[in-house]
C-alpha cells in the first residue's frame, strides 16, 4: 500500500513498517536528477538496488531523461529524516557494465569501459538549476575555433569511417568507438 509522504508530496512511502524505502517521483516541472547520454552510441542504465524491480532504461546518443530515484531512510537527525541515495550502473553498447557509480557526489570520473580495451568514458555529476545532471560522454571533444564549418573524417582499423560535421565556433564529442587511450 502506497501513501503520500506528509512533508514532501513527490515522495511516496513504499513500506510503513521498520526501515522504509521511498520513491522520489519527478514532478512535471522538475526532477531531482537527470541523466544525459553523449557517448555516441546507446547506453542502458539502472539504479543499483532496483534493476530487477524497476527495470533497465535506455538512452540513445544525445537523449536525456529524469531519473526515477529510489532512496532509503537511514536515520533521524535533529528530528529530520535523512535519506541515502542509490547508485547507478551503466552499460555502454558493446562494452561490459560499469557498476555502482555515485549519483550524489559531484565530480568528473574517467572510467575504462572494458578491461581488455583502451576505450574510456567520462561520467560527470554536476548541477543544473535545482537538479543534478549525470552525463555519460566520451573523453574526447573536438572544438572548431574557426569561423568556418568543418567536416572531420574519423577512421580506425575495424571500424566503419564516419564524418563529423562541426559548425563554426562549435564543438562535438568523438563517438566512443573512435576513442582510445
Amino acid at each position: 500500500q502506497q501513501q503520500q509522504h506528509q512533508h514532501h508530496p513527490n515522495i511516496i512511502n513504499a513500506n510503513k513498517d521498520g526501515p522504509s524505502t521511498v520513491m522520489v517521483m519527478p514532478t512535471a516541472s522538475a526532477a531531482p536528477y537527470y541523466i544525459r547520454n553523449e557517448v555516441g552510441t546507446k547506453v542502458w542504465f539502472w539504479l543499483s538496488k532496483t534493476r530487477e524491480k524497476d527495470g533497465v532504461f535506455a538512452l540513445d546518443n544525445g537523449e536525456e531523461m529524469a531519473l526515477p530515484i529510489v532512496v532509503s531512510r537511514v536515520k533521524k537527525y535533529r528530528n529530520k529524516e535523512s535519506y541515502l541515495s542509490d547508485t547507478i550502473c551503466i552499460h555502454v553498447s558493446g562494452y561490459p557494465e560499469i557498476d555502482n557509480l555515485p549519483i550524489d557526489k559531484v565530480g568528473i570520473y574517467i572510467l575504462p569501459v572494458s578491461p581488455t580495451e583502451d576505450n574510456l568514458v567520462t561520467y560527470e555529476v554536476g548541477f543544473r538549476a535545482a537538479s543534478k545532471l549525470l552525463t555519460v560522454r566520451t573523453n574526447v571533444i573536438i572544438k572548431n575555433l574557426s569561423e568556418t564549418p568543418l567536416d572531420i573524417m574519423l577512421s580506425m582499423v575495424g571500424v566503419q569511417s564516419e564524418v563529423l560535421s562541426i559548425g563554426a565556433s562549435k564543438s562535438t564529442l568523438v563517438p566512443i568507438k573512435y576513442v582510445t587511450k
